[in-house]
């Protein structure tokens, strides 16, 4: 188990009860480092005293196995990429890394480690870029307790899906990625005069958890009992907006612009913990926008967007926007279509957004006029 999100974390490790199977070495298993791997490690003055060497030469890189007494922290010590991917080890195809394999001893189902299969498939493709000497050794590498790693191992709720609404359009990203501004700017023009714009506000049934994260360090919403408590709330926070906000707008037959949907409780949920299925779970049979907006930003671009608005949240920090922004890219597209949105100025965004709105319109109502016509010619 790694210890924070750059570094592999899987929230749901201490509570499964198995006792660290994964350092476990008693059945002839071992860690693979790559090429140069424990000499760059060395070199940055990290502890390597947990870790013995077996096998000096293989394939360019080592064999070890890990004698740390504190097996989630490697007792303070370097943890190899090998060890902060498991259960998942990479298989190299055309020179990217596109499928896992997983170890047997780890009881999590993989429907469970979304967000940790991003982590991994990121981390092991950025190694691999200019470094021909780890694919080679990636090829040749052969692992103990090992299986494909199964597509088809997911929850009911997979199975589980929506309907798709045309006329919603939902605005998504990480928070100070700029969702308030472009909802507030498009309900400004002309376009949207007639819309419904849905915008979150505070709730009764998530003001105290709310109030209580504000009094936390970002640590502990990033890795605590109460970090799982705060996704978990988000999620039935949507069900309340859902009910209360969408569905009577919604009886009305209009377009719907929001600054939420599902994928954004889905995303935050898998920030750091293995929630985004269960979270999927509650909203999977819940309607689905027509078209979603995404607001692609990197964290830090959001986090001095924060800085210069005023009064961050405590869960508006860089480590947690990470944790965010790999959670949307563990997730699934969208049932209906999906524009990603550049980062460059405000008026910039608008431009883009407004220009995939009006597309998203005349293709919806082309279509209801062309089934209209129909009805009437037979």
């Amino acid at each position: 188990m790694s210890d924070g999100v750059g570094s592999g974390q899987i929230g749901l490790c201490p509570h499964q009860g198995c006792g660290f199977a994964c350092c476990s070495f008693q059945q002839g298993n071992y860690i693979v480092t790559y090429p140069g791997e424990l000499a760059a490690a060395r070199a940055a003055g990290q502890g390597l005293g947990h870790l013995e060497v077996v096998d000096a030469g293989y394939h360019g890189g080592e064999r070890v196995v890990c004698h740390a007494a504190d097996c989630s922290n490697c007792d303070g010590g370097y943890k190899p990429l090998d060890c902060a991917s498991y259960p998942f080890f990479p298989t190299l195809q055309d020179g990217r890394v596109t499928t896992l394999i997983k170890g047997r001893k780890c009881p999590l189902p993989e429907h469970r480690l979304g967000g940790h299969r991003a982590w991994v498939l990121d981390n092991w493709n950025a190694l691999l870029a200019g470094r021909r000497d780890v694919a080679d050794w990636m090829a040749q590498v052969e692992l103990v307790g090992y299986a494909p790693s199964r597509s088809d191992d997911a929850p009911p709720a997979a199975d589980m899906a929506g309907t798709v609404n045309p006329r919603l359009v939902a605005v998504c990203g990480i928070d100070g990625a700029g969702k308030t501004t472009l909802i507030r700017t498009l309900g400004e023009d002309p376009l949207l005069g007639d819309w419904h714009r849905l915008q979150k506000r505070d709730r009764s049934n998530v003001r105290t958890v709310e109030a209580q994260k504000n009094g936390l360090a970002s640590a502990d919403i990033a890795a605590s009992p109460f970090g799982a408590l705060h996704r978990l709330s988000h999620g039935f926070d949507f069900l309340t907006f859902y009910e209360e906000e969408y569905l009577p707008a919604k009886t009305t037959g209009g377009w719907i612009i929001s600054d939420r949907w599902s994928l954004c409780t889905v995303a935050y949920g898998n920030a750091g913990f293995a929630l985004a299925d269960d979270l999927r779970f509650l909203t999977g049979t819940l309607d689905e926008p027509g078209l979603t907006l995404f607001l692609d930003i990197e964290p830090q671009a959001a986090v001095d967007r924060v800085q210069r608005r005023g009064a961050p949240q405590a869960d508006e920090r860089l480590d947690i926007l990470e944790q965010f922004a790999a959670g949307y890219r563990s997730c699934p597209p969208p049932a209906g279509k999906m524009v990603r949105l550049s980062a460059g100025s405000p008026e910039g965004v608008f431009a883009e957004a407004k220009a995939a709105i009006l597309e998203h319109v005349r293709s919806v109502e082309g279509s209801l006029h062309e089934r209209r016509a129909r009805r009437q010619q037979s």
